[in-house]
């Protein structure tokens, strides 16, 4: 993006505080919807609907939960503005729990963010790009072409090739960025246009008999559906199934829309924090709710209903059903491509969030270092989490004090200006990724990241409700106007939170056994 960089070049104004140089914030509200917009639009929005689809009774209570999550995804989202700017603190949530909680609450928060959380969230989004992939060279006819290691190796790949561009510059992960949200929302306007073209030749009297549920079957009325190799009928399960079905389904909505929240890790780095988060997050909630439910009608009318609750490459299935297997290799290219951008973004904020850990001694100092560590080791330490201040805490270049000058007065070796990230950081989070996506599979993580995730963001949004009554006099430059919003997410939250496979599991049974 032409209008924002990331970084701050060698000779640029820095503002001081403590005795340490901070870079001025650099990021305009149109970097920062871009970064939301790339995380948020990954595999969910190619790998989800059919964990949605095979857990609602109809495709319009399906549509109903895209947008119910949308929607509560949303209202988090607010809270989180609300959160960054009354706060002005760097590093997120972590730093949301030890300003309400205290350390206790920020340390574990981290340890479990740095080292679980987000890299199996990104071993998530790797293992959507092998299957894709997968998918994509199938001939149609015996099942995925690759073996299950062959694309847990191309995710390794994928996934480190993105770590070593972050590792050399946020110049170059700031353009990927970039890059990889005009491709992602290509793919996926892509699949709504589909949708477009396929009711339009309907409309012009054209017929697909091997695709006609769209316009043969009911949208409203219950139907049997498969799920996990189950069938669940309706018309005849049980009320209290109902609603383990319902928080299946909206799980796997809130994950296609997860990201929302990392706009807090960079809130320092964005001009007017203040006017400029919530204006990103509000456009950035807007465009992918929008984008979800298209794309999720589309596939409705693109292929037969059953296939969608049977697949994990919805996308790359209805691009080989309707124009065959080139453009289904196409498909599979852009998903994979969406799901590199999220891993993308995600290493950014993550970097950042390591950065403040280790300052505040929740890490050892060498994570939140900048550069190679042994060569910027008598750089010192700075803050991200104790100032009030709306500059940037994020180390990206050289200060212009450390730069190393050749005899002419020049500027020393260039390659000295590159690798200025949190190199420590970033090789953790790659390492943590390649783990997990050597030992798990997509829904074991889901459920992980999922029960981890949500459980520090009921406490999060709890703690925007605690500070309200606490601190009144709080200096609040965006506040949520009606408090019903935080409070509607915390409850519901909190179902997610306590309504794991385990815990419904154990209800269904105790009701199924008082109905006998």
């Amino acid at each position: 993006m032409s209008d924002a960089s990331i970084t701050t070049p060698v000779n640029s104004p820095v503002a001081r505080e403590d005795d340490h140089q901070i870079p001025k914030a650099q990021l305009s509200w149109r970097s920062a919807l871009a970064i939301l917009i790339s995380i948020q639009i990954g595999s969910g929005i190619f790998s989800s609907p059919a964990s949605v689809d095979s857990n609602a009774p109809s495709p319009i209570v399906a549509l109903s939960i895209w947008i119910l999550s949308g929607l509560l995804s949303w209202a988090g989202a607010g809270a989180f503005a609300e959160l960054g700017t009354c706060l002005k603190r760097a590093g997120g949530i972590q730093e949301y729990l030890r300003y309400i909680y205290g350390d206790a609450a920020a340390s574990c928060m981290a340890w479990v963010w740095i080292f679980a959380v987000k890299p199996s969230a990104m071993a998530i989004q790797g293992i959507v790009i092998g299957e894709s992939i997968g998918y994509g060279l199938n001939d149609g006819r015996q099942g995925r072409f690759l073996s299950p290691w062959t694309m847990k190796g191309i995710a390794l790949v994928v996934m480190n090739v993105i770590v070593l561009l972050n590792l050399r510059s946020t110049n170059a992960s700031v353009k990927l960025s970039s890059a990889f949200t005009a491709m992602k929302l290509f793919a996926a306007a892509s699949i709504a246009v589909g949708g477009i073209v396929v009711v339009l030749r309907h409309l012009a009297g054209h017929r697909d008999p091997d695709n006609s549920d769209w316009y043969t079957s009911s949208w409203v009325a219950p139907r049997v559906t498969m799920n996990n190799g189950h069938r669940v009928d309706w018309r005849t399960l049980q009320w209290w199934r109902h609603l383990e079905h319902y928080s299946s389904a909206i799980y796997a909505g809130l994950w296609a829309y997860s990201g929302w929240d990392n706009v807090s890790f960079i809130a320092r780095d964005i001009r007017n924090p203040a006017t400029e988060i919530p204006k990103a997050i509000n456009a950035a909630m807007t465009i992918v709710m929008f984008c979800q439910l298209f794309v999720n009608v589309s596939y409705y009318i693109l292929i037969p209903w059953k296939t969608i609750q049977s697949s994990n490459a919805v996308a790359v299935v209805a691009a080989r059903s309707n124009l065959g297997p080139v453009a289904a290799l196409i498909m599979a290219s852009l998903v994979s491509v969406s799901c590199a951008g999220t891993i993308q973004g995600t290493i950014f904020s993550v970097g950042r969030l390591t950065m403040a850990a280790a300052d505040d001694g929740y890490l050892p100092a060498i994570c939140g270092r900048i550069g190679i560590p042994w060569r910027t080791s008598e750089l010192p330490s700075i803050s991200t989490s104790h100032t009030n201040d709306e500059h940037s805490p994020l180390l990206q270049s050289h200060h212009p004090e450390h730069v190393e000058s050749t005899p002419d007065g020049s500027a020393g070796n260039e390659r000295e200006q590159h690798w200025n990230t949190p190199i420590v950081a970033m090789f953790i989070q790659g390492l943590m990724t390649s783990i997990f996506i050597i030992i798990g599979n997509f829904s074991e993580l889901l459920t992980f990241v999922g029960m981890s995730v949500w459980a520090f963001l009921f406490l999060a949004v709890l703690g925007l409700v605690i500070l309200r009554y606490r601190e009144p006099e709080l200096e609040r430059p965006y506040k949520v106007r009606y408090i019903a919003v935080p409070i509607v997410f915390v409850a519901a939250s909190g179902v997610i939170v306590v309504g794991t496979d385990g815990v419904q599991g154990e209800v269904s049974r105790h009701l199924e056994n008082m109905g006998r």
